[in-house]
């Protein structure tokens, strides 16, 4: 078994981020307690953990994962450390030698097609990816069931686009003025390269990292939206959404995560942020008909069922930011 991991980490640059003795070490750890639904988070920095992260409610027992880098160590005295987490080290790799921290602690984060093993029954198990600076507070079953209906990925849309209902009313009539877009923004005038409202929110955001200063590379940034707005394979008004990437709901998501994965680490994206990759991936799978729609299930962040989810503001049903 260890075998075959090590050649296959060999003839895949997906697999070669990952060390085949992390994977090894997660196979046994999620066939020793049979989960078939797991929750993780990964983080990577020196010294002691930083915050305090905790599982969903009612995770089975061993089916809760916390990634730390080599010179990351277990908190002594706080919460987390006997929060039922299953600790694994997630080690570098010569393909992932030359990543920041950040870069490197996502790499579990979008690969867990890769790294957690299919089951017994031959199914995948349903991944719960946290951020590890949220406190959640729906049960893992309750996030599991985000992926009824067909869907195989599921992730809450940016808070703060709202396809497009949230961009301000000033912004949309500059748009309108300065593009001859439309004011509804519904980013469909392909003949005069409108951008959707997803690339809109992207390019805003990107404009507001960069000014706050919290980037290892922002020159990386630049380059990135650049390219991709530049691109007239897939076109600005092609962009069909733009998620927080801080909760992800995922069962056998081949196709969504290898495409994020691949252009976030292989393809010149890998900036700080990696939700302008998963952006892209998503246009430029849909424009190829190599996704379909009903794969993923994006959500709002006010659902019906009562679930929210707003990553950078307090008080709502699925988790609470601790930072």
């Amino acid at each position: 078994f260890f075998q075959v991991l090590f050649m296959a980490s060999h003839t895949d640059p997906l697999r070669a981020l990952l060390h085949p003795t992390t994977r090894h070490e997660t196979a046994q750890a999620v066939f020793a307690a049979n989960c078939t639904a797991l929750a993780y988070t990964s983080v990577d920095v020196v010294g002691e953990l930083p915050h305090d992260p905790l599982p969903p409610p009612l995770t089975p027992p061993g089916c809760a994962f916390l990634f730390l880098g080599e010179e990351t160590t277990r908190p002594a005295h706080k919460a987390a450390a006997g929060a039922g987490w299953t600790y694994l080290v997630h080690r570098r790799t010569a393909s992932s030698a030359s990543l920041s921290r950040r870069a490197f602690s996502r790499i579990p984060k979008l690969l867990p097609h890769l790294l957690f093993p299919r089951l017994a029954s031959g199914r995948h198990p349903t991944t719960v990816f946290l951020d590890s600076k949220l406190r959640p507070t729906a049960p893992l079953r309750a996030l599991e069931r985000f992926l009824a209906g067909g869907a195989n990925f599921a992730a809450f849309r940016h808070p703060k686009l709202c396809e497009g209902r949230c961009l301000s009313v000033a912004w949309r009539l500059w748009r309108a003025a300065w593009t001859g877009c439309s004011v509804a923004g519904v980013g469909r005038e392909e003949g005069r390269g409108c951008p959707s409202p997803a690339f809109d929110w992207m390019e805003r955001e990107a404009s507001a990292v960069l000014r706050s200063g919290r980037l290892d590379d922002p020159a990386r940034l630049v380059a990135q939206v650049a390219r991709y707005r530049a691109d007239p394979a897939v076109p600005p008004s092609s962009y069909p959404t733009y998620i927080d990437g801080g909760l992800l709901v995922q069962r056998g998501a081949r196709e969504v995560m290898d495409a994020w994965a691949k252009e976030y680490f292989l393809s010149g994206g890998g900036a700080d942020r990696d939700q302008p990759s998963f952006a892209r991936a998503v246009a430029a799978s849909a424009a190829t008909g190599r996704l379909a729609a009903s794969e993923l299930n994006i959500r709002t962040s006010f659902e019906a069922d009562g679930s929210t989810f707003r990553h950078w503001n307090r008080g709502w049903s699925t988790a609470i930011l601790a930072r």
